[in-house]
């Protein structure tokens, strides 16, 4: 009868496994399962002391039934979705500020970051966040991004010689941009990027004069 019961336990457990395998929407049933193989561990305990099995027959299964067990749970809690907090002390943390910025700095528009970050952390990370920066945020941030950006690349030109100045133009809905960068000796730094009313020499070297104004 006992051999039964384990059979039984053994084929349960191994159909267990097989559903909740890469699969986190089957937390809950995990813990389920862990407390119905505790109670059926307390079932063969008492059931070997009334039939007075051999002890050590009876401590192995036992071992072996525990050891189930301790496997679903470890199942389980590597299916759990973590949660990160992202805002203390009245302010977001720095390493949420440092991704915001490092997303604007890559042409990420600022609207879209927060289901960004949060898309990553979720499907890649299997981790949920209680709050991020909200579009208005971004935008300070994003001018927090850029006044380190120019400082960096100030702070490059005054420790280097032979530095090189040179600009990128283009054209988006008939309108003219310019992008300004910095090269030295240790690598290059973007300085600016300025709307332009037009492609010609004069207004580069008018939007050339109001970057180092500024």
């Amino acid at each position: 009868m006992m051999l039964n019961e384990n059979n039984e336990l053994e084929k349960e457990l191994g159909d267990l496994r097989s559903k909740i395998c890469h699969s986190k929407t089957k937390y809950t049933q995990a813990l389920k399962m862990k407390s119905y193989f505790k109670g059926k561990y307390k079932s063969v305990n008492k059931k070997a002391e009334e039939s007075k099995i051999d002890s050590k027959k009876h401590e192995k299964e036992i071992n072996i039934l525990q050891k189930q067990v301790e496997s679903l749970q470890a199942m389980a809690d590597d299916n759990k979705i973590e949660k990160l907090e992202m805002f203390s002390g009245g302010r977001y943390k720095n390493e949420i500020r440092q991704v915001y910025m490092d997303l604007v700095g890559n042409g990420v528009a600022i609207e879209r970051c927060e289901g960004i970050v949060r898309s990553v952390l979720n499907n890649l990370l299997n981790i949920e966040v209680d709050r991020l920066p909200k579009k208005s945020l971004a935008s300070i941030m994003a001018i927090e991004a850029h006044v380190l950006s120019q400082a960096q690349a100030a702070e490059a030109m005054l420790n280097h010689t032979n530095n090189c100045l040179h600009l990128d133009g283009t054209k988006k809905r008939f309108t003219e941009y310019a992008g300004f960068q910095i090269s030295t000796e240790e690598g290059s730094y973007s300085l600016s990027h300025q709307v332009m009313p037009s492609g010609d020499a004069d207004s580069y070297i008018q939007a050339t004069k109001r970057l180092f104004q500024n």
